[in-house]
């Protein structure tokens, strides 16, 4: 499970994580990557482990340039190898395991979140992304990405309000796809475009979807064919708590390694 928690579950003096929490437990995934731990290093450390505590994970959280740090969670039962973090380079940073399976053997999961801004800098950290990625033939990249899929460079959204489409855009003014394009084109599927997933930003909190006026997806899960084959199920997590809970959606993925 993927999820960008917006600014570590807190925002105008309202505390979002018990939603949070409640989002995570009822999905209950065994692995679950968190964009924007915002502070949980620092004033805020306690958040974090409670949101490990609460859930019942164990965390291993990942300090970023930007303070928006990037988490990747597990069930106890889940056996790691490996487990490290890097923002060398990059905005927000990674976080990249390596797990034994039963069924599928060594499995390498990078957890990040690209650039917000500027898509040249995300293509780059997408190429360290994939860099990392690839020590196993099982291997997943998850996370927030900012980018617009190939298949989902719509006239609509082209035309979205610039403090929404600019952020997608190159510097001809177009709709940047390459950042999602990359990984496909080294042998990964996107499990959400063959699935037909539905966008997952922004949601509802606070009427940014209507300030807006279009929805965009935002947030992936890529498999190598390997892995992709061992997909059982696909889908973005709806509903009124996910709506008011972040601005984006989680998305999770069901996988027979076990």
């Amino acid at each position: 499970m993927a999820y960008n928690i917006l600014t570590g579950g807190r925002c105008d003096h309202r505390n979002r994580l018990p939603s949070i929490v409640q989002l995570i437990n009822d999905a209950a995934p065994d692995l679950l990557g968190i964009c924007e731990c915002t502070d949980f290093d620092d004033t805020r450390a306690a958040d974090f482990n409670d949101l490990c505590s609460a859930t019942g994970m164990i965390g291993f959280l990942n300090h970023a340039p930007s303070g928006h740090h990037v988490a990747l969670l597990r069930r106890p039962s889940v056996r790691v190898r490996k487990i490290n973090g890097s923002a060398v380079g990059m905005y927000n940073g990674l976080v990249r395991a390596t797990l034994e399976t039963e069924a599928a053997g060594a499995m390498t999961v990078v957890m990040s979140h690209l650039h917000p801004f500027a898509s040249h800098q995300r293509l780059i950290e997408m190429q360290t992304v994939l860099g990392k990625s690839r020590a196993t033939d099982n291997a997943l990249i998850m996370g927030d990405m900012n980018s617009v899929a190939p298949e989902d460079a719509t006239p609509t959204l082209e035309a979205a309000p610039d403090h929404l489409a600019t952020r997608f855009k190159d510097e001809r003014a177009k709709l940047d796809t390459r950042i999602i394009a990359a990984p496909v084109a080294h042998g990964f599927i996107d499990l959400g475009a063959r699935a037909g997933a539905s966008p997952t930003y922004p949601t509802a909190l606070d009427g940014k979807d209507m300030r807006y006026g279009v929805r965009v997806r935002l947030d992936y899960i890529f498999a190598t064919v390997r892995l992709a084959e061992r997909c059982r199920e696909f889908r973005v997590i709806h509903g009124r708590a996910a709506e008011s809970a972040s601005d984006h959606l989680p998305v999770i993925a069901d996988f027979a390694v076990d």
